[in-house]
């Protein structure tokens, strides 16, 4: 009898255990907005380059203080999908050399601008460069782009 009692001893205390973890869990995430990801695949995300203090809510307005910020509207690429689309527009600040994998940014290729992802950043003979790709896309950027390339970094997307 002892045995059994010290096996539904430990059942019981596995089950407590399960529930208290579960209540957590629950009450812990309550009311905060929870992604669904479909693909399940973790896409970096950028750089918190805003802070708190920057952002002020009014009754009837939101006012964001960004110094040298400018905004940026999109072709329809579908490369940023879903992301960033042809009828949204973007906040992006000047570049800084603090850059990390995750960070949307903007770039110039030949006469174009493109806005796209870092997913890596490395180093050969000449200095650091970034690999960018599209969320959308299948395959990364073909050229390695170098900071002084880079045009803005976006903060901020309005749909």
């Amino acid at each position: 009898m002892f045995r059994w009692g010290k096996y539904l001893l430990i059942i019981c205390i596995f089950t407590m255990g399960w529930i208290a973890c579960a209540g957590y869990d629950y009450y812990s995430e309550h009311g905060k907005e929870q992604p669904y990801a479909v693909s399940g695949i973790e896409i970096l995300s950028p750089s918190d380059w805003i802070s708190e203090e920057q952002i002020k809510k009014y009754e009837e307005e939101v006012v964001i203080k960004i110094s040298n910020a400018s905004i940026a509207g999109f072709t329809d690429t579908n490369s940023m999908d879903p992301v960033i689309d042809e009828n949204s527009n973007s906040i992006e600040i000047a570049p800084s050399d603090n850059l990390k994998i995750g960070d949307i940014v903007s770039y110039e290729s030949g006469n174009k601008k493109i806005i796209h992802r870092i997913i890596d950043i490395s180093e050969d003979e000449n200095g650091t460069y970034y690999v960018l790709k599209g969320d959308n896309n299948n395959n990364q950027d073909k050229n390695k782009v170098r900071f002084e390339q880079i045009s803005g970094i976006v903060v901020g997307i309005l749909y």
